[in-house]
């Protein structure tokens, strides 16, 4: 009856140690999908990345068409003079092109951009009509 029993199965020390191998593995995933340089990051990074853009273009397009109202604006056949727009006028009529959009003003010559709660700011330059920087 002293029969030696047959070791089936896993012990504890075996099962420790199995789930400590697990942990580590579960923690090395994490860290790659979320980490720094993972997918996650890189989502975000492209997301911001088309957004800025987004904003930049948008300004473009309404520098143009202020610029072309600016140029359209009391030029006529008999008189040489023009009635140039001041920067505070050019910006107000940037912000009504612009106001079916999320944009608003947000400084002398600064644009501001909302998305998921994420503000981009464009700055403008009206002597030349072009985008200076997008933050």
């Amino acid at each position: 009856m002293n029969k030696l029993k047959e070791n089936k199965g896993m012990t504890l020390v075996a099962l420790i140690l199995a789930i400590i191998i697990l942990l580590v593995l579960a923690a090395t995933v994490v860290y790659l999908v979320f980490g720094d340089n993972g997918p996650a990051r890189e989502n975000e990074q492209i997301a911001t990345m088309q957004d800025k853009t987004y904003a930049e273009d948008m300004v473009k397009v309404g520098l143009k068409a202020v610029k072309r109202e600016n140029a359209n604006n009391g030029n006529t056949a008999n008189t040489s003079v023009t009635n140039e727009k001041t920067d505070s006028q050019k910006m107000a009529s940037l912000i009504e092109i612009l106001s079916n959009t999320s944009f608003s003003k947000e400084a002398d010559n600064k644009v501001s951009y909302a998305k998921d709660g994420r503000k981009y700011v464009v700055t403008v330059n009206f002597d030349n009509y072009t985008v200076t920087s997008v933050e």
